[in-house]
């Protein structure tokens, strides 16, 4: 460097001295002035304004500070000149250790002259340029007047003349939004001295708003106070205008450019176009980007734009290229691609030929290149998902739902859960798993709270999908967090009624990323799951009514056949009760000690009545029982049975009754009820050895409502009332729960029970127009639910019944309001009344020969037939002769219709149940009031029915 103009300086930071390259003498003209050795005698020779720069810049050196701009200053030339010197300098250490700052040096002492007259130039020459403006004016401001040449005047729209000239006048024709900003700017000039610009609107009265440009300069006495302002104005409407509107443009463009790089990068789609014509070629950054490569070592001009392609791939792609060129036709193609750093990636590259305006020959071509890896691996996933949720049936479905669950979404565990009742919070509701599975297979069931937990966010209808932190978003999810759960996702699982009953779910222990389509995949998974279990509903529902239909037809055959038996039992019984009777009679008029005879005629009676209880029950089960229905509260027949259940069950097993049926009623038999109760009672103290509960409960089931236990809905339309019977004993095992209203069938030692109970008390209630179901779990007791139908507010209109007698248990008759009493008999045997004539129509012969001699014993008069034709014949002939007709043939209809047609005379029925099995039928078949008694009865209510109805329908003599 010796002999040039830049010269080498270094500062030993430790001692803080200089040390100069041997040219510094001549570059500073410093031959006969020794070079300053410490930083202070350099920044003595400097003027005081000059010192703070090289202090600041070796400040920041010594801080550290990468990058320090250069430092200018002054200090003496030769002859006591200024000249200027330029400094630069880094840090850095010596090998030594020590500290040092080096730098360069030069003397820009002509550059700098240079420059100061270059300002002064331009200065001048702004200063012409201003004067030769349209407008010029003036401020002074010691006397706050405005001078405008007459070009500034019609600038503004004023009048010379009257134009004030004031700063107040001329602030009023400037817009009234610019006013305070142009005010500001003037004071400030005049504050700071700076020369005055400014650029605003103004209110021309004529043009309107135009924009004027302003500058001035401050002009100081020799004080160097400010005196005046002195400047021009230019209307610049027209260029302001075209300037807002090219920045405008430009801020669009710019928007738009960065709007289009940002949707591009979103979308992963990248531009590029080609110049056949140039050669030349253009790729947007996110094309560099889509193809893993660098713009600054790629030009797609002249590099192999085939990195990454496959041969196939290559091939598909230029043959697309060579249509477009060609033909000048568009193409879209699909190809895979292997990334640098990413792997293999799916594109899709659209294609658009350029062409030459003139004459349309394409010149080139342009197009997008898509990432669309994302969006066909989720289509690849959607269909394998579909075709993995459309096979199987049932429990092996759901196990293959949650294990494609797990697969699909790569989690932890996937679950099927169904929503309920949780019966340890009452009015709120839980999840029961069905199906779980986790990575390490199958997992069990679990009982899982919906409230404040991610499955409530589900049930409520939605797709809940939680990348990570779901523990710390559900911080009272004591499962979540025992489980240490980081990802969740969930939805719902609906019925064909669209209402949710379940939700289907997967978690993971660790933050993922579920795939954009996971909504769509969870969905599907869902629908499918809730279809199944619809399914399975449907077919287990079928299956319930089958097993109903099957019990029924069960039942009905069972039925005929005691119905049956008990018609031909009752022919016995009437033979034998008839002869005991009889012969009870006759032994009162023979002589002699026949008391023996007495007591086994009296035990043939006995068991007899014993004879006529067992056929009541089978007549009960049979549902073909005598029902004398009525309007009943429910309460007070449980009230009533309470006490007799109390002795009936014991000191060991306590009673309790609760009532929530409001004012509802029903209709049924009390007696048959009473009898359900005791049937019911006597099973659970059977079941409770040790004693325990029963307790007996009542709640109405609205339509569409939900009952714990048992059937979950109503029975049927309208409302229902539900007679819970529930004991605490052992329950009833599950292989024989279907079968315990079968009839005949018991657990009991043999000789201990008929197996007639629950048969009996299933027939009652289906002939009383009921239900009847249970529940049960070993060592936790049995529910018996007893659904009646509940009865209207005003109970209905009744439809008035059939005349029915029948004895009571105790043997003795019912009384029957609506006859007079019978006239007492006269005599032994009641012969001393009028003869009375009876037709006895009896196909049995032992039985119509029992009831003649019978009716003769008792002062009547019968004639006895075994078929209509004979019964038919006689009247015809001896009509007079018949009082009243005694059968039991009228279960028959057409026996039933051809005795209308025979006979105007009063009938009594003697029949075991009323033909069809209810009361009102046998009349509506026969036209006429019919008095039916019900057999087994007693000979004094059969001989006083008789003598009343003879009496009150005989003809007067």
């Amino acid at each position: 460097m010796q002999g040039g103009q830049l010269g080498v300086w270094e500062l030993d930071v430790e001692t803080g001295t200089y040390r100069w390259s041997a040219n510094a003498t001549e570059i500073l003209g410093w031959e006969d002035r020794p070079l300053p050795r410490t930083v202070d005698d350099l920044l003595a020779l400097m003027p005081e304004e000059d010192r703070g720069i090289p202090e600041e810049r070796l400040a920041r050196l010594l801080a550290g500070e990468p990058d320090v701009p250069r430092a200018e200053f002054r200090v003496p030339g030769p002859g006591g000149a200024i000249q200027w010197i330029e400094a630069r300098g880094k840090i850095s250490s010596t090998p030594g250790g020590r500290m040092v700052v080096t730098g360069t040096f030069h003397n820009i002492t002509d550059r700098k002259q240079a420059q100061l007259e270059l300002e002064e130039s331009e200065e001048r020459l702004r200063l012409a340029l201003a004067a030769s403006r349209v407008g010029t004016w003036e401020f002074r401001i010691p006397e706050q007047a405005i001078l405008w040449t007459r070009e500034t005047h019609g600038i503004f729209g004023t009048d010379p003349a009257s134009f004030p000239g004031t700063l107040e006048s001329f602030l009023e024709l400037v817009h009234p939004e610019d006013r305070g900003p142009t005010r500001r700017r003037i004071e400030e000039a005049l504050r700071s001295g700076d020369a005055y610009e400014v650029e605003h609107r103004i209110l021309h009265p004529e043009l309107g708003v135009r924009w004027v440009h302003g500058v001035a300069d401050i002009q100081r006495d020799a004080r160097g106070i400010p005196i005046r302002l002195v400047g021009t104005v230019m209307d610049v409407t027209e260029e302001t205008r075209t300037t807002k509107a090219l920045e405008e443009q430009r801020a669009l463009l710019a928007r738009q450019a960065r709007v289009l790089e940002q949707t591009q990068a979103a979308a992963q789609v990248g531009g590029f176009e080609r110049d056949f014509v140039t050669g030349s070629a253009w790729w947007t950054d996110q094309m560099y980007v889509l193809r893993g490569l660098d713009p600054d070592h790629f030009n797609p001009a002249t590099d192999d734009i085939w990195t990454g392609f496959g041969d196939r791939a290559r091939r598909m792609l230029e043959k697309a290229m060579e249509v477009v060129r060609s033909r000048g036709e568009s193409r879209e193609i699909v190809v895979p691609m292997t990334h640098p750093t990413r792997g293999k990636r799916w594109l899709r590259v659209a294609l658009e030929p350029i062409r030459d305006p003139g004459s349309s020959r394409v010149t080139g071509y342009y197009g997008a290149l898509t990432d669309i890896t994302r969006r066909k691996r989720e289509e690849d996933l959607l269909v394998r998902v579909a075709r993995s949720v459309s096979t199987g049936t049932g429990t092996r479905f759901l196990e293959s739902v949650v294990r494609d669950l797990v697969e699909t979404f790569e989690a932890q565990e996937g679950f099927v859960g169904l929503l309920e009742a949780d019966p340890d919070a009452p009015g709120e509701e839980r999840i029961r798993t069905v199906a779980r599975h986790s990575t390490s297979g199958p997992a069990p069931a679990l009982f899982y709270p919906v409230a404040e937990t991610p499955c409530q966010e589900v049930v409520a209808g939605k797709v809940v999908i939680h990348h990570q932190d779901v523990c710390r978003k559900f911080p009272r999810d004591e499962m979540l967090r025992d489980m240490g759960c980081e990802s969740y996702a969930g939805a719902p699982i609906r019925d064909g009624a669209d209402r949710t009953i379940g939700l289907i779910g997967v978690f993971s222990d660790y933050p993922h990323p579920f795939p954009s389509s996971a909504a769509s995949l969870l969905r599907i998974f869902a629908a499918r799951t809730g279809a199944e279990l619809d399914r399975m509903a449907t077919e287990e529902a079928l299956d319930q009514k089958e097993q109903e239909l099957h019990q029924s037809q069960k039942m009905e055959a069972i039925g005929k056949l005691a119905g049956g038996i008990a018609h031909d039992f009752n022919n016995l019984l009437t033979v034998i009760n008839s002869s005991a009777e009889m012969a009870r009679s006759d032994l009162e008029t023979v002589p002699g000690d026949v008391a023996s005879l007495a007591e086994s005629l009296d035990e043939i009676r006995a068991s007899g009545q014993r004879a006529a209880e067992l056929t009541r029950q089978l007549l009960a089960f049979s549902r073909k029982q005598v029902l004398q229905a009525g309007e009943l509260e429910i309460a007070e027949v449980v009230r009533g049975a309470s006490s007799l259940l109390s002795r009936l069950l014991g000191d060991q097993v306590a009673v309790t009754h609760s009532f929530d049926h409001g004012s509802a009623r029903i209709r049924a038999d009390r007696g048959q009820l009473e009898q359900v109760l005791v049937n019911l009672a006597v099973n659970a103290r059977d079941a409770m050895p040790g004693g325990g509960t029963l307790a007996l409960d009542t709640r109405i089931l609205e339509p569409g409502s939900s009952a714990e236990g048992g059937r979950s809905r109503p029975p049927g339309p309208g409302r229902w009332l539900r007679l819970s019977v529930t004991d605490s004993g052992t329950g009833i095992p599950e292989d024989i729960r279907p079968r315990v209203f079968d009839p005949f069938f018991t657990t009991k030692a043999a000789g201990t029970g008929t197996g007639l109970g629950l048969s009996t008390v299933y027939g009652i209630v289906r002939q009383s127009g009921g239900f009847i179901h249970l529940d049960s779990e070993e060592d936790e007791g049995t529910v018996f639910h007893i659904d009646l139908p509940v009865v209207d507010g005003d109970g209905g209109p009744e439809k008035p019944a059939p005349r029915v007698e029948r004895d009571h248990p105790s043997g003795g008759p019912s009384p029957n309001p609506t006859a007079p009493p019978p006239p007492p008999p006269t005599g032994h045997g009641g012969t001393g009344g009028p003869r009375i004539g009876v037709l006895v129509l009896e196909d049995d012969d032992a039985v119509r020969r029992a009831t003649t001699e019978l009716l003769e014993e008792r002062g009547l008069r019968p004639v006895a037939f075994g078929d209509l034709g004979a019964a038919a014949r006689f009247l015809d002939d001896g009509e007079d002769q018949v009082h009243v007709v005694l059968t039991d043939r009228l279960s028959d209809r057409e026996d039933s219709s051809r005795l209308d047609r025979m006979t105007p005379l009063p009938i009594v029925l003697l029949s075991d149940f009323p033909p069809g099995g209810q009361p009102s039928s046998g009349g509506e078949s026969l036209g006429k009031s019919v008095t039916w008694l019900v057999r087994p009865l007693s000979t004094d209510r059969l001989v006083r029915t008789l003598r009343d109805l003879a009496t009150r329908r005989r003809p007067e003599p």
